[in-house]
């Protein structure tokens, strides 16, 4: 109410200073503008709320999605598994899971056929025989299967030092490029101060043997003239972006790879354990008794594990879910509420409003210059003249005018347009401030009057006689 009221009351102190002298600073943007804005009902201010909460509902849904997805790399890591890269949201792709996969041999299986597989071992160790006596076979199979992931270990580990020492590489070229970059720009820039650079090269002659160059060692009959300055900055960038890709791609090969050492190191000591847990059983009277029992306590606390992993890969899926609802809903408010925005025919607005001040001007005897210079201005919706403040424009006198004139038209077009939001009234405090003419003073009186011929009333506080 504050922000608007400086409309409605002209008080004496500062009030005819300007239009809307004594508007408080609330931290509003733009709060003169969206006054008047409000009084006229072309305002903005509801569709932009509406829009700021949208947006702000889609950022937090973004920020919550991102927060999600590394808790889930998080939760994998600290699992030992692997876990689907989670694709940026999308309205289009409205199908998103996350999925924890156990490494398996040389693949990976799900949460889901990691119980399948864990229940049905559960059951044949129940059905193993307790009498029956430790063989090799067991103990072969595990030595190969440790053999396999040691090999794969290696392999991984040399794919990861491979990786790191191309990087390196290619950061040194880059590094270089950047810099022969760097001075051919600073010889353009001294180029185009008016310094004169050119390639002062003899490319006809050897200069030691003075038989003739050519390009190419095949075609003898073509011969190209060294790249001007401006060709070789136009290469040094395409250059750098090539390595800049180059170094991108093997980043992302480096953390592939990493996390896939990451599975193997925790798969081998697993199957270490198991091995370890082998030998023992063969120097074992009871070892196959043992051997089930402690193999069917590992696959239980496992499979615990597996159930746990679940819950929490549900529970984050569902999550998921509600995130990317949100996200969805607003993003498709956000573009129906753009589409369908209907906004008041604002130029019609400003125009009887300005066809109201020029005449109010006329009757207040404003003489600064042609009155048809004044116009509304449709950024500020305040009086301007040529496209200038016109605060800076005219005499103090004339913008007392300005200001009597521009509250009455926003009171008559209130009485006659019915959507725009006025007060009903105007309180002019000693409306009449330096010494403006009584011709004019008695006009205004006059305009004042017929307000209330639309409703209006004008209260005057004065000492004049």
């Amino acid at each position: 109410m504050e922000c608007i009221f400086p409309l409605f009351f002209i008080e004496q102190k500062r009030g005819w200073s300007e239009i809307q002298a004594n508007t408080p600073n609330y931290g509003i943007k733009g709060v003169k503008k969206s006054a008047i804005e409000f009084c006229l009902a072309i305002d903005s201010f509801e569709y932009e709320q509406k829009v700021a909460k949208l947006k702000k509902m889609i950022e937090s849904a973004e920020v919550e999605w991102v927060n999600l997805r590394s808790l889930a790399e998080n939760i994998a890591d600290f699992n030992a598994v692997r876990v689907n890269k989670l694709r940026e949201l999308d309205s289009n792709n409205p199908e998103y899971q996350i999925k924890f996969s156990y490494l398996e041999g040389d693949g990976f299986i799900s949460v889901e056929e990691q119980e399948k597989a864990l229940n049905k071992f559960l059951e044949k160790l129940l059905k193993e025989i307790v009498d029956k006596t430790p063989d090799g076979e067991k103990l072969n199979a595990q030595l190969a299967v440790m053999r396999g992931l040691r090999r794969n270990v290696e392999e991984t580990s040399n794919s990861v030092e491979i990786t790191r020492l191309s990087i390196s590489d290619v950061e040194a070229k880059i590094s270089t490029l950047k810099h022969d970059y760097e001075q051919y720009q600073q010889l353009n820039k001294l180029k185009k101060v008016g310094s004169d650079i050119s390639a002062d090269i003899n490319t006809q002659k050897c200069p030691i043997c003075e038989s003739n160059l050519y390009d190419t060692l095949g075609n003898r009959t073509v011969r190209r003239e060294p790249m001007t300055l401006e060709e070789n900055i136009e290469f040094l960038k395409n250059q750098l972006d090539f390595f800049n890709a180059i170094k991108n791609r093997n980043i992302k090969q480096l953390e592939q790879l990493r996390a896939g050492a990451r599975l193997l190191a925790s798969k081998l000591e697993f199957e270490n354990d198991k091995l370890n847990s082998l030998k023992e059983e063969i120097d074992d009277v009871n070892g196959v008794t043992k051997a089930i029992l402690r193999e069917q306590i590992q696959t239980e606390i496992l499979l615990k594990n597996v159930l746990k992993l679940k819950e929490v890969q549900v529970d984050l899926n569902e999550q998921l879910s509600k995130i990317h609802s949100g996200w969805s809903n607003a993003s498709n408010s956000l573009k129906q509420l753009r589409k369908n925005a209907t906004t008041i025919d604002s130029g019609s607005v400003i125009r009887k409003l300005s066809s109201i001040l020029k005449g109010n001007l006329s009757a207040f005897n404003f003489n600064h210059s042609d009155i048809n210079a004044v116009s509304i201005s449709p950024q500020t919706l305040r009086p301007e003249q040529e496209g200038y403040d016109i605060v800076a424009e005219t005499s103090a006198s004339d913008y007392i005018r300005v200001i009597w004139s521009y509250t009455l038209a926003l009171l008559e077009l209130a009485g006659k347009e019915p959507d725009i939001k006025h007060g009903g009234f105007i309180v002019f405090d000693e409306p009449r401030q330096h010494e403006a003419s009584k011709l004019s003073f008695t006009n205004l009186i006059a305009k004042a009057s017929e307000s209330g011929l639309y409703g209006g009333q004008v209260i005057f506080a004065t000492s004049l006689d």
